[in-house]
C-alpha cells in the first residue's frame, strides 16, 4: 500500500512539474523563445563549441537570370536570354548583420525546335549551369521585420552543353554535340528580407552574375578551336525562404 501511494505521489509530482514547464514555455516572448531553440539545440553537439550550430543559417530559393547565349547557332545550338533554377546557401553568422558562407546555384534550360525545312528533322538542346561561390552578407539596414543587405560572392561557374538533332524520317540519322566548360566567377547584389519570427525569413534579391565561359572542351576533354564560348553573365532575380538558427 506504501509503495502505491509513493508511486501516485511520484505521479501528481513529475505531472505538477510538466504542467509548470509548459507554461514557462508559453510565457516567453519570440526573442527568448529563439534564444532556447539555440541552447537546446547546441546540447545536440556537445561536446563540440555552442556557437557551431546556434549561429547557422540554411536558405533556399528560385531564381530567373537575364543573360545573352549568342552564336551558338554556329554549332546548331540555341540561342536564349532566360535561364531558371535553384539557389541555395549555408550561411555563419558572427553578427545579426555579417555573416559569410557558401552558395549554390543550379540552372537549366530545354529547347526543342523543328528544321524548318523539313518536318521530320528536330534539334534538343539543353543547357546547364550551376555555381559554387564563397559569400559575405552585411545588412546595411534593419528595423523591425524588415532587413536590407548587401551580398557578394566569389567562386566557380561550369556548364554542359549538349546538343541532339534526330531525323524521325526515313534516313533516321542522329548527331550528337557535347561541350564543357567552367572559369571563375563573381557576383554582387542586394536583398530585401522579410522577417515572419526572429528566425525564419523571405526574401526578394536582385544580383548581377559575371561568368563568362570563353573556353569548351568536348566529349573526351579536348579544348575547341574556333568556336564561341557561352557567357551567362546577366543580373538575376530571386526569392528565398531562410532560417537562421
Amino acid at each position: 500500500m506504501r509503495l502505491i501511494s509513493l508511486f501516485l505521489c511520484l505521479l501528481l509530482f513529475q505531472t505538477a512539474c510538466h504542467a509548470t514547464l509548459l507554461e514557462d514555455v508559453d510565457s516567453l516572448s519570440p526573442t527568448q523563445s529563439v534564444l532556447l531553440q539555440k541552447k537546446l539545440a547546441s546540447k545536440l553537439i556537445y561536446p563540440f563549441p555552442e556557437n557551431l550550430i546556434s549561429q547557422l543559417g540554411f536558405h533556399i530559393g528560385t531564381f530567373a537570370q537575364s543573360t545573352s547565349i549568342a552564336n551558338m547557332d554556329r554549332l546548331g545550338a540555341s540561342n536564349f536570354r532566360v535561364l531558371q533554377g535553384i539557389v541555395g546557401a549555408v550561411k555563419y553568422y558572427f553578427s545579426p548583420s555579417l555573416c559569410m558562407g557558401v552558395e549554390f546555384a543550379s540552372g537549366k534550360r530545354d529547347i526543342i525546335s523543328q528544321t524548318l525545312t523539313t518536318s521530320s528533322v528536330f534539334t534538343q538542346n539543353t543547357y546547364q549551369m550551376g555555381y559554387t561561390h564563397g559569400i559575405l552578407e552585411w545588412a546595411v539596414y534593419r528595423e523591425s521585420n524588415l532587413q536590407l543587405k548587401l551580398n557578394f560572392g566569389a567562386g566557380i561557374t561550369s556548364t554542359d552543353m549538349d546538343l541532339i538533332t534526330y531525323d524521325e524520317g526515313s534516313s533516321g540519322y542522329a548527331k550528337f554535340v557535347k561541350r564543357s566548360g567552367s572559369t571563375f566567377s563573381y557576383s554582387a547584389g542586394f536583398e530585401t528580407d522579410y522577417f515572419f519570427n526572429p528566425i525564419w525569413s523571405i526574401g526578394l534579391g536582385i544580383h548581377y552574375l559575371n561568368a563568362n565561359i570563353k573556353q569548351l572542351t568536348n566529349r573526351v576533354g579536348v579544348q575547341t578551336t574556333g568556336e564561341p564560348g557561352i557567357d551567362y553573365s546577366g543580373v538575376t532575380v530571386r526569392v528565398l525562404t531562410g532560417i537562421q538558427i
